[in-house]
């Protein structure tokens, strides 16, 4: 999701170590109990090339956290800095009786209820999201609002937080930046990273069209920074 600056709230930690047990709440859908007992915890210096990252974006009736929806979801994969091609999420919502002033035409060009689109219900997809995602660690531009979207519809249906590490792209870019990271922010939208990176602005504005975009923009990045490092990367380079 772009065009929104979040600040406070992505998730900015990873977790170390092998699988633990962690508590359960017995109230949570089942289905979100087994997603929370396989996240994996990652020990300190894990190499990058040996994770699987899950890119994902999100479209929604608006910027706010609070009131508005997610109207779609999309992913990839990307594994040893290759994206999967044959493994791609996308899915459309239905959203609830609309009661926010917000514009999801004016804003992306999203129609609710079009024939166009196959929609389902909240809580299948996010419980699909979630299968999609496993234990992967996530990466998006502009994290915390992407998550924290899915979050508020997690808490809706009486689950707990996203669980898995997170990366942000944005932080990423700033990190190589020569203006070092407290460059102006609208020099890392996607929009503006992706053509300075060579990246076509193809299906913009749409979650699984920005995925693939951030997906691109992630992989160049991470190679970049690996160049600088001399080295391959560790998980920790990435957060």
């Amino acid at each position: 999701m772009e065009g929104y600056n979040y600040k406070g709230g992505w998730f900015s930690g990873f977790f170390r170590g092998k699988k633990r047990q962690r508590g359960i709440n017995p109230d949570w859908p089942l289905w979100y109990q087994n997603y929370a007992r396989q996240i994996q915890y990652y020990e300190d210096g894990t190499i990058s090339d040996e994770i699987t990252f899950t890119i994902f974006d999100t479209e929604t009736t608006g910027f706010d956290l609070k009131k508005d929806r997610l109207l779609s979801i999309g992913a990839v994969k990307v594994k040893a800095n290759r994206l999967n091609p044959n493994l791609v999420f996308s899915r459309f919502l239905r959203p609830a009786a609309a009661n926010n002033a917000s514009n999801p035409v004016a804003i992306h060009g999203l129609i609710p209820d079009s024939d166009q689109r196959s929609y389902h219900g909240e809580a299948a997809v996010i419980r699909d999201f979630l299968q999609f995602v496993g234990s992967d660690v996530l990466v998006a531009h502009h994290l915390g609002f992407d998550q924290g979207m899915i979050n508020q519809s997690l808490k809706r249906l009486g689950c707990g937080k996203m669980l898995n590490p997170a990366v942000d792209t944005a932080i990423i870019a700033r990190r190589l930046s020569p203006a070092g990271y407290w460059s102006p922010q609208d020099t890392y939208t996607l929009d503006l990273l992706a053509r300075r990176h060579n990246i076509p602005l193809s299906d913009r504005h749409t979650a699984v069209g920005d995925s693939y975009i951030t997906a691109q923009l992630f992989m160049k990045l991470s190679g970049k920074l690996a160049a600088r490092r001399g080295r391959k990367l560790m998980l920790d380079d990435l957060i």
